[in-house]
């Protein structure tokens, strides 16, 4: 496959990619990772263009005004210090639960929990059982389930109505519709 590239130190990039591919060099010591410090001031490690990159992206995909290379690089001198320890603080959280679940503890072992690192507060609460309502006795749903019903762009409230009668034995008394655009 050929890509088209824009640039000298793309193309060379590329080049050295696929050498590296072609060349099997791929071994379990060069695949370690090692944490790297961002730094938006030395412009020879590459993170400001990435972050640059990165945001005009986005700024791109939701039709935000995309900001230049300075203006990009001095928002991340404020914002990347407050997104490094949401982040860092989040992924913790996240990995003593995980250690949860695969060592097979119990549900009262979980918790959920609310920060926020400007005040500083920490709350940990137990999590609790979702609620299930019961419509009959083998149907009951929480506030988590879904029932997708699929029709055509002739599908109409009646026959919503009889697609759930058929497929669930139950007479709905309120509908609420959600668009998808595709």
């Amino acid at each position: 496959m050929k890509l088209s590239v824009s640039s000298e130190e793309e193309r060379e990039a590329i080049a050295q990619l696929e050498e590296a591919i072609a060349a099997d060099h791929v071994t379990p010591e060069r695949l370690r990772m090692s944490p790297r410090i961002f730094e938006k001031d030395d412009d020879l490690n590459g993170h400001m263009d990435f972050v640059a990159a990165a945001s005009s992206l986005r700024a791109r995909m939701y039709s935000i005004e995309v900001a230049d290379r300075l203006k990009t690089k001095r928002i991340a001198g404020k914002i990347i210090p407050a997104i490094a320890t949401a982040t860092a603080a989040v992924a913790g959280l996240v990995s003593l639960e995980l250690v949860k679940v695969v060592g097979g503890y119990g549900f009262e072992s979980f918790n959920n929990c609310f920060f926020n690192l400007a005040i500083p507060v920490m709350v940990l609460t137990e999590a609790a059982p979702v609620k299930r309502t019961q419509i009959r006795e083998d149907i009951s749903f929480s506030i988590w389930d879904r029932w997708t019903v699929w029709g055509d762009q002739h599908f109409s409230l009646s026959d919503f109505i009889k697609a759930v009668l058929v497929n669930y034995g139950i007479y709905p008394t309120m509908v609420l519709t959600v668009l998808y655009y595709r």
